[in-house]
């Protein structure tokens, strides 16, 4: 998931954090015409969709997903705090072109660099899904992922050495980021066969819901944002 990418405020120098550094380094690295289509992908977004927008700006670049997600995962947080500060794009240019460690030998690669990073922020789409994606990791724990893994284990009773019956448990694995550091962590819980059944109620519940309110607000316009709804969150 995005980190806040370059942390400060207005009268600190930014620095990039070691792990965002292969990142610019990568989009430093790409032609001149992925570049473009990266940025044109972005600005032409309408879906407010995560997913959608990694497909976009794969299939305009030419680059595959795992080139493009860290780059959108910068870009966002990037964009979160160019809103938080109150910052232009041309503010934010300015302040990368100084920022520590970021990657180039000359202050032309580094120019060049910073222009292909303002070229994704300030658009329409990227401010809304910055702001969805951010609202929805504000939570104390954001659901990642879920695997469910069924045993069989034997049952005794005191005094006996063959099991006198058996037990399908099934264990729920549920991966979540935490807030603030936005780790992720693992609960697991176990369940039988009525909890599943329980489960799936109430998640068959929710879309139910979900659908009703999708139809009601539909008439009003306002797109759905989906922020978290790519596969192989980080």
């Amino acid at each position: 998931m995005p980190r806040t990418t370059l942390i400060g405020v207005a009268d600190e120098k930014l620095r990039v954090p070691a792990a965002d550094v292969p990142v610019l380094q990568r989009l430093a690295g790409l032609s001149n015409a992925s570049a473009k289509a990266l940025a044109e992908a972005v600005a032409q977004h309408t879906a407010v969709s995560r997913a959608h927008l990694i497909a976009e700006m794969s299939e305009g670049s030419g680059q595959p997903r795992d080139v493009v997600e860290p780059i959108l995962n910068t870009a966002l947080s990037i964009e979160q705090l160019r809103s938080a500060s109150g910052w232009t794009v041309e503010e934010v240019q300015r302040r990368l072109e100084n920022a520590d460690r970021v990657p180039g030998k000359t202050r032309a690669e580094r120019r060049a660099l910073v222009g292909r990073v303002a070229a994704l922020l300030g658009h329409r789409s990227l401010r809304l899904l910055s702001s969805a994606y951010f609202t929805m990791l504000a939570n104390e724990r954001t659901f990642r992922s879920a695997e469910i893994q069924t045993e069989v284990r034997p049952v005794f009773i005191e005094g006996e050495n063959e099991p006198g019956a058996v037990l399908v448990v099934h264990q729920l694995e549920i991966a979540f980021h935490r807030r603030p550091s936005g780790e992720v962590r693992t609960d697991i819980f176990a369940l039988d066969d009525g909890d599943l059944n329980l489960l799936a109620e109430a998640v068959q519940s929710a879309r139910k819901r979900a659908s009703a309110t999708r139809k009601m607000l539909g008439p009003a316009g306002v797109p759905f944002a989906l922020p978290l709804d790519s596969e192989g969150e980080e």
